[in-house]
């Protein structure tokens, strides 16, 4: 964190750490103040966690040892957080799965169904491949006369330019309209038209 952002959160969490022990751990960025409330006497704690100027927890003890017990399982919450969320980082799909010549696709809509095809022209980077879309036909004898049909794509038939566009695992982000351009599964796929 810059030195700017630190004091400037120090000083918020200053009316917190009047005349209070500070409490810092070491496997999280949780940091927590006891004090003894000047009005009753009573053991006060605050914890916070990260950037936060306002306490995650504002709790009363009745001595030493329950505040300790309060710090200890707030610090634990937060570092089980904190793992949680490195482990998902780490889990995380960072490079593309596609190769040239893949196809994802699109399907979205509201009282119809849009399917749109795009082929995989080049991979530039680890999470960036260039998409054209692709002709699609219907498959005869899957319009059922409810406005409906079934589609293929119809590989090297480009309709569309070149695009540029980030992808993760298999998939295509933003394809189309916001819409996530998933791997083709070689199975047809279900348009329908308006009314």
């Amino acid at each position: 964190m810059k030195t700017e952002t630190l004091a400037r959160i120090e000083t918020k969490r200053a009316r917190f750490a009047q005349n209070a022990i500070r409490v810092l751990d070491k496997k999280s960025d949780a940091v927590a103040f006891v004090q003894t409330s000047p009005k009753d006497n009573r053991t006060v704690v605050s914890v916070f966690y990260g950037k936060q100027t306002k306490p995650a927890v504002y709790s009363y003890a009745k001595d030493s040892e329950r505040a300790a017990a309060i710090i200890k399982s707030y610090f634990e919450s937060r570092q089980k957080r904190q793992d949680y969320k490195k482990e998902q980082r780490a889990s995380e799909v960072k490079e593309t799965s596609l190769t040239v010549g893949d196809i994802v696709y699109t399907s979205w809509g509201y009282e119809q169904t849009n399917v749109s095809f795009f082929q995989i022209i080049e991979i530039v980077s680890k999470q960036k491949v260039i998409i054209r879309e692709i002709a699609a036909e219907s498959i005869d004898g899957s319009d059922r006369g409810y406005s409906s049909d079934r589609v293929m794509p119809v590989k090297d038939s480009f309709i569309g330019e070149k695009i540029a566009k980030r992808s993760k695992g298999d998939v295509v982000i933003n394809a189309e309209h916001s819409y996530t351009g998933n791997k083709w599964d070689g199975r047809s796929v279900y348009r329908s038209w308006g009314y």
